[in-house]
Protein backbone atom coordinates (compact mmCIF):
# COMPACT_ATOMS: atom_id res chain seq x y z
CA UNK A 1 0.00 0.00 0.00
CA UNK A 2 2.95 2.54 1.30
CA UNK A 3 4.46 1.22 -2.47
CA UNK A 4 1.28 2.35 -4.40
CA UNK A 5 1.02 5.79 -2.43
CA UNK A 6 4.60 6.61 -3.60
CA UNK A 7 4.47 6.00 -7.04
CA UNK A 8 0.64 7.61 -7.52
CA UNK A 9 2.65 11.07 -5.43
CA UNK A 10 2.85 13.77 -8.04
CA UNK A 11 6.02 14.70 -9.43
CA UNK A 12 5.64 18.32 -8.33
CA UNK A 13 5.64 17.05 -5.05
CA UNK A 14 8.27 15.20 -5.36
CA UNK A 15 10.39 18.29 -6.54
CA UNK A 16 9.59 19.68 -3.37
CA UNK A 17 10.66 16.77 -1.57
CA UNK A 18 14.21 16.71 -3.21
CA UNK A 19 14.68 20.67 -1.58
CA UNK A 20 14.20 19.10 1.84
CA UNK A 21 17.51 18.90 3.60
CA UNK A 22 17.31 14.92 4.78
CA UNK A 23 19.13 12.69 2.47
CA UNK A 24 17.21 9.85 2.64
CA UNK A 25 14.14 11.79 1.72
CA UNK A 26 15.43 13.71 -1.16
CA UNK A 27 17.12 10.81 -2.77
CA UNK A 28 13.98 8.68 -2.11
CA UNK A 29 11.99 11.65 -4.26
CA UNK A 30 15.00 11.87 -6.73
CA UNK A 31 14.89 8.22 -7.54
CA UNK A 32 10.94 7.86 -8.13
CA UNK A 33 11.22 11.08 -10.68
CA UNK A 34 14.17 9.32 -12.39
CA UNK A 35 11.84 6.19 -12.99
CA UNK A 36 8.79 8.55 -14.35
CA UNK A 37 10.87 9.50 -17.62
CA UNK A 38 12.49 11.54 -19.38
CA UNK A 39 10.83 14.60 -19.10
CA UNK A 40 10.78 14.34 -15.40
CA UNK A 41 14.01 13.42 -15.02
CA UNK A 42 14.78 16.28 -16.72
CA UNK A 43 12.65 18.68 -14.47
CA UNK A 44 14.64 16.57 -11.73
CA UNK A 45 18.12 17.47 -13.22
CA UNK A 46 17.61 20.99 -13.56
CA UNK A 47 16.90 21.31 -9.36
CA UNK A 48 19.85 19.38 -8.45
CA UNK A 49 22.15 22.76 -7.95
CA UNK A 50 19.25 23.67 -5.49
CA UNK A 51 19.34 20.78 -3.48
CA UNK A 52 20.61 22.34 -0.16
CA UNK A 53 23.68 20.33 1.77
CA UNK A 54 26.29 18.29 -0.26
CA UNK A 55 25.43 14.92 0.89
CA UNK A 56 21.61 15.65 -0.04
CA UNK A 57 22.68 16.52 -3.60
CA UNK A 58 24.86 13.86 -3.73
CA UNK A 59 22.62 10.87 -2.93
CA UNK A 60 19.75 13.04 -5.73
CA UNK A 61 22.62 13.05 -8.36
CA UNK A 62 23.41 9.39 -7.49
CA UNK A 63 19.78 8.25 -8.40
CA UNK A 64 20.59 9.20 -12.35
CA UNK A 65 22.27 5.83 -12.14
CA UNK A 66 19.13 4.33 -11.58
CA UNK A 67 18.12 5.46 -15.52
CA UNK A 68 19.17 4.01 -18.74
CA UNK A 69 18.66 5.80 -21.92
CA UNK A 70 21.26 8.61 -22.60
CA UNK A 71 20.94 11.55 -21.25
CA UNK A 72 20.03 14.96 -23.42
CA UNK A 73 23.05 17.93 -23.63
CA UNK A 74 21.25 19.76 -20.61
CA UNK A 75 21.30 17.37 -18.32
CA UNK A 76 24.84 16.35 -18.95
CA UNK A 77 25.66 20.01 -18.72
CA UNK A 78 24.59 20.31 -15.20
CA UNK A 79 25.89 16.86 -14.29
CA UNK A 80 29.06 18.53 -15.98
CA UNK A 81 29.10 21.03 -13.56
CA UNK A 82 28.08 19.57 -10.39
CA UNK A 83 31.40 17.26 -11.07
CA UNK A 84 33.69 20.10 -11.57
CA UNK A 85 31.96 21.92 -8.16
CA UNK A 86 31.83 19.17 -6.10
CA UNK A 87 33.77 16.71 -3.37
CA UNK A 88 35.58 13.71 -4.25
CA UNK A 89 32.38 11.80 -4.00
CA UNK A 90 30.15 14.28 -6.12
CA UNK A 91 33.14 13.25 -8.86
CA UNK A 92 33.42 9.90 -8.53
CA UNK A 93 29.37 9.24 -9.13
CA UNK A 94 29.22 11.88 -11.60
CA UNK A 95 32.12 10.53 -14.09
CA UNK A 96 30.46 7.09 -13.59
CA UNK A 97 26.93 9.11 -14.25
CA UNK A 98 28.94 10.78 -17.64
CA UNK A 99 30.24 7.34 -18.83
CA UNK A 100 26.90 5.12 -18.44
CA UNK A 101 24.67 8.02 -19.64
CA UNK A 102 26.83 10.56 -21.59
CA UNK A 103 28.10 11.11 -25.25
CA UNK A 104 31.45 12.41 -26.40
CA UNK A 105 30.42 15.33 -26.15
CA UNK A 106 31.41 15.12 -22.40
CA UNK A 107 34.92 14.33 -23.13
CA UNK A 108 36.57 18.04 -22.25
CA UNK A 109 35.03 17.70 -18.71
CA UNK A 110 36.48 14.09 -18.09
CA UNK A 111 39.59 15.31 -19.02
CA UNK A 112 39.65 17.71 -16.79
CA UNK A 113 39.72 15.23 -14.08
CA UNK A 114 42.65 13.42 -15.06
CA UNK A 115 45.35 15.81 -14.07
CA UNK A 116 44.31 15.40 -10.07
CA UNK A 117 46.36 13.45 -7.17
CA UNK A 118 43.82 11.62 -6.16
CA UNK A 119 43.77 8.07 -8.10
CA UNK A 120 40.21 7.14 -7.89
CA UNK A 121 39.16 10.24 -9.43
CA UNK A 122 41.40 9.34 -12.37
CA UNK A 123 40.51 5.76 -12.40
CA UNK A 124 36.65 7.03 -13.13
CA UNK A 125 37.85 9.65 -15.49
CA UNK A 126 39.47 7.18 -17.59
CA UNK A 127 36.71 4.33 -17.41
CA UNK A 128 34.41 7.53 -18.33
CA UNK A 129 36.38 8.04 -21.35
CA UNK A 130 36.69 4.66 -22.29
CA UNK A 131 33.51 4.15 -22.37
CA UNK A 132 32.33 7.62 -24.10
CA UNK A 133 35.33 9.03 -24.58
CA UNK A 134 36.44 10.59 -28.35
CA UNK A 135 39.59 11.42 -29.52
CA UNK A 136 40.24 14.60 -27.53
CA UNK A 137 42.02 13.10 -24.76
CA UNK A 138 43.86 10.71 -26.47
CA UNK A 139 47.75 13.31 -25.77
CA UNK A 140 46.23 13.89 -22.12
CA UNK A 141 45.73 9.93 -21.55
CA UNK A 142 49.20 9.20 -23.05
CA UNK A 143 50.79 12.09 -20.90
CA UNK A 144 49.62 10.61 -17.98
CA UNK A 145 50.11 6.80 -18.62
CA UNK A 146 53.68 7.80 -19.22
CA UNK A 147 53.81 8.98 -15.96
CA UNK A 148 52.03 6.10 -13.94
CA UNK A 149 54.24 3.98 -15.75
CA UNK A 150 57.28 4.87 -14.78
CA UNK A 151 55.68 4.14 -11.24
CA UNK A 152 54.78 0.68 -9.57
CA UNK A 153 52.22 -0.47 -9.73
CA UNK A 154 49.39 0.30 -7.74
CA UNK A 155 47.37 -3.55 -6.73
CA UNK A 156 44.19 -0.93 -6.01
CA UNK A 157 44.65 0.80 -9.46
CA UNK A 158 44.25 -0.47 -12.91
CA UNK A 159 45.10 3.28 -14.33
CA UNK A 160 47.51 1.45 -16.76
CA UNK A 161 45.45 -0.82 -18.12
CA UNK A 162 42.62 1.53 -18.44
CA UNK A 163 44.89 4.05 -20.16
CA UNK A 164 45.92 1.50 -23.17
CA UNK A 165 42.18 0.50 -23.45
CA UNK A 166 41.23 4.13 -23.98
CA UNK A 167 44.47 4.28 -26.37
CA UNK A 168 43.78 1.69 -28.03
CA UNK A 169 40.20 2.32 -28.63
CA UNK A 170 42.10 5.09 -30.51
CA UNK A 171 44.66 3.92 -32.59
CA UNK A 172 43.04 3.81 -35.70
CA UNK A 173 43.35 7.72 -35.88
CA UNK A 174 46.64 7.86 -33.72
CA UNK A 175 48.78 4.80 -33.80
CA UNK A 176 51.45 6.36 -32.83
CA UNK A 177 50.16 7.73 -29.13
CA UNK A 178 49.01 4.32 -28.86
CA UNK A 179 52.79 3.02 -30.01
CA UNK A 180 54.61 5.34 -27.27
CA UNK A 181 52.43 3.92 -24.93
CA UNK A 182 52.78 0.98 -25.42
CA UNK A 183 56.52 1.63 -25.25
CA UNK A 184 56.34 3.34 -22.31
CA UNK A 185 54.84 -0.22 -20.40
CA UNK A 186 57.69 -1.94 -21.92
CA UNK A 187 60.63 0.18 -20.68
CA UNK A 188 58.69 -0.26 -17.16
CA UNK A 189 58.03 -3.97 -17.49
CA UNK A 190 59.29 -4.42 -13.97
CA UNK A 191 56.99 -2.18 -12.44
CA UNK A 192 54.12 -3.85 -13.91
CA UNK A 193 52.02 -6.05 -11.44
CA UNK A 194 50.70 -9.25 -12.50
CA UNK A 195 46.92 -7.98 -12.58
CA UNK A 196 48.09 -4.83 -15.09
CA UNK A 197 50.51 -8.55 -16.69
CA UNK A 198 47.67 -10.40 -17.32
CA UNK A 199 45.29 -8.09 -18.95
CA UNK A 200 47.97 -7.26 -21.18
CA UNK A 201 48.05 -10.69 -22.20
CA UNK A 202 44.51 -11.55 -23.26
CA UNK A 203 43.92 -7.65 -24.54
CA UNK A 204 47.59 -6.83 -26.44
CA UNK A 205 48.09 -9.47 -28.27
CA UNK A 206 51.99 -10.22 -29.25
CA UNK A 207 53.19 -7.53 -26.34
CA UNK A 208 56.70 -7.94 -26.37
CA UNK A 209 58.74 -5.44 -24.03
CA UNK A 210 61.79 -6.62 -26.05
CA UNK A 211 60.44 -5.55 -29.61
CA UNK A 212 57.80 -3.12 -29.73
CA UNK A 213 57.07 -3.64 -33.59
CA UNK A 214 55.54 -6.82 -32.57
CA UNK A 215 52.27 -5.10 -31.09
CA UNK A 216 48.95 -5.86 -32.40
CA UNK A 217 46.69 -3.00 -32.95
CA UNK A 218 43.86 -4.46 -31.64
CA UNK A 219 40.72 -5.67 -34.18
CA UNK A 220 37.11 -4.31 -33.67
CA UNK A 221 36.35 -7.03 -32.08
CA UNK A 222 38.55 -6.74 -29.66
CA UNK A 223 38.37 -3.40 -28.76
CA UNK A 224 34.08 -3.71 -28.39
CA UNK A 225 35.18 -6.78 -26.21
CA UNK A 226 37.71 -4.40 -23.89
CA UNK A 227 35.29 -1.18 -23.98
CA UNK A 228 32.49 -4.00 -22.90
CA UNK A 229 34.60 -5.37 -19.98
CA UNK A 230 34.91 -1.43 -18.41
CA UNK A 231 31.16 -0.39 -18.95
CA UNK A 232 29.56 -4.05 -17.51
CA UNK A 233 31.81 -3.60 -14.46
CA UNK A 234 30.54 0.03 -13.96
CA UNK A 235 26.74 -1.32 -14.37
CA UNK A 236 27.37 -4.01 -12.08
CA UNK A 237 28.78 -1.49 -9.07
CA UNK A 238 26.97 1.58 -10.39
CA UNK A 239 23.91 1.64 -7.82
CA UNK A 240 23.51 4.42 -5.29
CA UNK A 241 24.01 3.49 -1.49
CA UNK A 242 20.60 2.97 -0.16
CA UNK A 243 21.74 5.24 3.33
CA UNK A 244 24.52 6.70 4.59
Amino acid sequence: MAESHCLETSSDLLLEIMEVRHGDLASAAARLLVLRGADVEAAMVRLLPKVRGSYSRFRCLSTLLYGRERLGREELTTVSGLIAGGDRRMRLVGLTILALRGDASCTDRIIECLGGRDLATREAALKALVAVGDGRAVDAVLAQLEKDAARRSDPHSSVIDLALNYLAQHSAPRPDAFRLACAAVAANWGRRDAAELAWIRVFLRRFSPHDMRSVDIPSPRDLQSMRSQVVDRMKDGALPPASG
